[in-house]
């Protein structure tokens, strides 16, 4: 099914609210509207696409994990003068998806099953484009991409990625889709472009609407992105609940659409993987591994970015298992607060008796952070020494029980708190192996002083 000739439209933005499914859903009509196939794939946790084209059932990964074969109530199609628009539920089941992501990764034929049934959808008839409806904060190693993007590259190996951007009026929100865009382009990990930059929601006035267009002229030069588009606010789309027949087309994306039919995009470059710089990295809030053989320098390299972060403002939460790294934090003026794991704690990883309770100690652990971070936004947690916290009982296999334990940890604080996180290993024996399969970049740490961005495999 390998082809060069199928586009992927991918919606990414840093927040919920700012349109990003009826730009999916007004995009994916105007592309049908004018003959073509579209294939929406609904993979944001809230399922408001699928919810508008009337799917009312659980999306195809719960189905899947509670064992129900009625997968064509997932998906739903309707016909658009000679083009198509479908939709598939692929989440969109609210909280549960973490468990049930969970489930069939430690499932292989569960995983067989999910991966079989999407590839069915995707194939279920030649469609001409398919667009990505997400959650905000979506990199291509987030659990609701990873997976997914590995089914849809197996079929479609050299498909192109147009991303499209999207973000409110807003100066701040503005600001930090930009940096968002520096981090996901600047680290594109499947071939594509910057396709548009949107600007929605914005006062229907002309002073507003001047202003937000003199801002586009610059972000889209400054960001080499093909299309700017500033969207004004229309009450008809706030909050829409009607069907997908009702759903009004702003003129600026009717006008995109047919850009992407005439392909007046071909200019750009498609942008294949890039070099990972660790500027690049501090840019998003990713999951961010330093590891090293004990002499290396860790604790250099996590000064250095933790001044970076003072510079941008950003609350830094250390979290530590000693006096001695607090101390070197503050004898270098980095602006922190210090969150200390208790002796306590440090002695029930030796004794834990069961998975159930690697998976206790874990929520036990990310609870106290949260409940020390709750009134601050988008923090940097810098957990020091993993080693110290990792569980290390003989009740049962060390490797699930460190998979397990990272798993659980890792996720619930990336899903409780929007927070960058950085996991400080010593790398002794395999300690720090576990870690990797739960984040998004590993930094190798050497004597000299030197470090390495690397690939996870």
């Amino acid at each position: 099914m390998s082809t060069s000739e199928v586009y992927r439209i991918t919606i990414l933005g840093i927040k919920g609210g700012v349109g990003k499914s009826t730009t999916a859903l007004s995009l994916g009509k105007a592309l049908a509207m004018n003959s073509k196939n579209v294939l929406l794939v609904d993979r944001d946790l809230i399922g408001y696409s699928s919810y508008i084209m009337g799917i009312r059932d659980k999306g195809i990964l719960a189905k899947v994990v509670d064992d129900e074969d009625n997968f064509g109530n997932s998906y739903k199609e309707i016909a658009i003068n000679e083009g198509t628009l479908g939709v598939i539920k692929l989440f969109g089941d609210g909280d549960r998806f973490q468990d049930d992501i969970d489930k069939i990764h430690k499932n292989k034929y569960l995983m067989e099953q999910f991966s079989l049934l999407y590839k069915r959808f995707l194939v279920y008839r030649k469609y001409d484009y398919y667009i990505i409806d997400n959650p905000p904060l979506v990199t291509s190693n987030s659990e609701v991409a990873k997976h997914e993007l590995q089914v849809f590259y197996s079929l479609f190996e050299n498909a192109k990625n147009l991303r499209i951007y999207i973000t409110n009026y807003s100066e701040n929100s503005i600001q930090n889709t930009i940096d968002y865009i520096k981090n996901i382009e600047g680290n594109t990990t499947y071939p594509g472009i910057p396709l548009s930059f949107i600007i929605n929601l914005v006062p229907n006035t002309y002073d507003e609407l001047q202003h937000a267009k003199d801002k586009m002229k610059k972000i889209i030069s400054n960001l080499n992105i093909a299309f700017g588009l500033v969207i004004p606010l229309n009450e008809k789309l706030i909050n829409f609940s009607g069907n997908i027949v009702e759903i009004p087309i702003p003129e600026e994306i009717n006008e995109l659409a047919i850009n992407i039919i005439d392909k007046k995009f071909a200019d750009h470059k498609i942008l294949s993987v890039a070099p990972k710089s660790l500027e690049n990295i501090l840019n998003s809030n990713s999951v961010i591994l330093i590891e090293g053989v004990p002499n290396s320098k860790k604790t250099n390299l996590i000064l250095n970015i933790s001044k970076t972060l003072n510079n941008r403002k950003k609350v830094i939460i250390l979290v530590s298992t000693n006096d001695r790294i607090y101390d070197i934090f503050k004898r270098n003026d980095i602006n922190f607060i210090n969150i200390s794991i208790l002796p306590k704690y440090r002695e029930e990883r030796f004794v834990i008796k069961n998975i159930s309770d690697v998976i206790k100690l874990s929520k036990r652990l990310s609870n106290e952070i949260l409940d020390e971070i709750k009134d601050i936004d988008n923090p940097a947690i810098i957990l020091h020494r993993t080693n110290d916290i990792t569980p290390a009982s003989n009740c049962c296999d060390l490797h699930a029980e460190k998979n397990e334990f990272w798993n659980s940890f890792i996720n619930y604080l990336k899903y409780k708190k929007n927070s960058q996180i950085f996991l400080i290993c010593d790398k002794i024996a395999d300690d720090c192996d576990e870690i990797k399969s739960f984040v998004e970049y590993d930094i190798y740490t050497f004597e000299n002083g030197e470090y390495e961005i690397r690939d996870i495999l």
